[in-house]
């Protein structure tokens, strides 16, 4: 293998491709300026802005999340490069250096070649479960979106029927028709907005589950344990203190 390890590393461009704030990820623009009749139908089935509730639940740069995921890979690449080229030197150097200092020094250049070799499965581990968490916000986030699009009709539907019901409830035969009609709007809505609080537990989960997916690989880097200096200058056999 050639070529420089530092190669490997690049601008961390996420392989999910992520908005960066949670406004745009649940296509929340359409529920800044609620018109009346959307209040009046969050305000017979909800009572809570869904967008409000939904900003402050899954607030944070998601973008960031997916971005680690491919700096702590190509970082897992590095590791891979950097041992290779250790071994591949203190290989070159075997030949041309003999003695006690040598031997150690071989010694020790290989066991380092294993060490930093060693943190390439933990950190790819990393890269993946951060790449997972990052594309399961995002397809859960589309699948919110959508279910937002949908609320968001029935709620106006809902609000423009609760006020027509209003309007003609004088003739009885209006409300009476209007009053049905609202009920099942409101049916279908509140089904819909239940989808939506599942997909959002779904959401937390997921964003929940990267701690236990990660623990196991952050224990097995080892950094400061491994990849030390020699803590003493040579120590020459055949020279007395």
């Amino acid at each position: 293998m050639s070529g420089l390890p530092s190669a490997a590393l690049d601008y961390p461009w996420p392989q999910a491709q992520m908005p960066s704030g949670v406004d745009v990820l649940l296509g929340l623009s359409d529920w800044i300026s609620p018109s009346f009749y959307l209040r009046k139908g969050i305000e017979i089935v909800i009572g809570t802005d869904p967008a409000t509730w939904l900003s402050e639940e899954l607030a944070g740069d998601w973008q960031k999340v997916a971005q680690a995921a491919s700096a702590l890979d190509q970082l897992a690449e590095y590791a891979e490069v950097l041992a290779a080229e250790v071994q591949s030197a203190n290989l070159t150097m075997a030949p041309k250096w003999d003695g006690h200092a040598a031997e150690n020094a071989q010694i020790w250049f290989e066991r380092l070649a294993v060490d930093i070799d060693e943190l390439r499965a933990p950190l790819h581990d990393l890269a993946t479960a951060f790449n997972t968490t990052a594309t399961g916000i995002k397809s859960t986030g589309e699948t919110i979106s959508d279910l937002l699009g949908l609320l968001l009709d029935y709620l106006i539907e809902i609000g423009i029927a609760a006020c027509a019901t209003g309007a003609f409830s004088w003739t009885g035969v209006g409300l009476a028709i209007g009053g049905a009609g609202t009920a099942y709007l409101a049916y279908k809505a509140t089904s819909t907005w239940m989808k939506v609080v599942e997909a959002h537990g779904n959401a937390s989960t997921i964003a929940k589950g990267v701690v236990g997916l990660t623990a196991g690989s952050l224990a097995l880097l080892n950094v400061d344990d491994k990849l030390e200096l020699p803590g003493s200058a040579y120590d020459h056999p055949q020279v007395s203190a």
